[in-house]
């Protein structure tokens, strides 16, 4: 659900503390590459299920219960999505977010930002997944 719903990598959400998020205002700060920090505005339906998961969790630092190891987390991930039949990583989650994003039309200005990529040529993979936004662009002028 965070990764899916931030963008987040497995390593900022291996290092995702409660005190990083702000369910009141529904945002969340990521500890991204290089320790940049980022802060993400989240949804409501991810901010519901963090409401939850703090109050049925015992009282820790990380959001992450369990292991906190990424290549666990990524083996885990993977043996699950093999026993779906789904050809899919735990990074896909943070090219979904990112997909969904462009396809509802907001600017790859924005997705980088918001996935913390520091030159746009990165944020550029998911440009073609936002085919009408010339036409949208130019229907803006009448």
């Amino acid at each position: 659900m965070i990764a899916l719903y931030t963008g987040a990598r497995i390593s900022e959400i291996c290092r995702l503390e409660w005190e990083d998020i702000d369910l009141k205002n529904k945002t969340v700060i990521l500890d991204g590459k290089g320790r940049k920090e980022r802060r993400v505005p989240i949804p409501i339906i991810l901010s519901d299920y963090l409401y939850r998961l703090r109050h049925n969790m015992s009282d820790t630092k990380y959001v992450l219960s369990g292991t906190r190891d990424r290549r666990e987390i990524t083996r885990e991930f993977r043996k699950y999505a093999d026993e779906c039949d789904i050809k899919q990583t735990f990074h896909n989650l943070r090219d979904t977010y990112a997909s969904w994003l462009v396809q509802k039309g907001v600017s790859l200005q924005v997705v980088q930002k918001l996935l913390g990529h520091e030159n746009i040529r990165t944020t550029m993979i998911y440009a073609h997944l936002a085919p009408n936004n010339l036409e949208d662009a130019v229907s803006k002028l009448v």
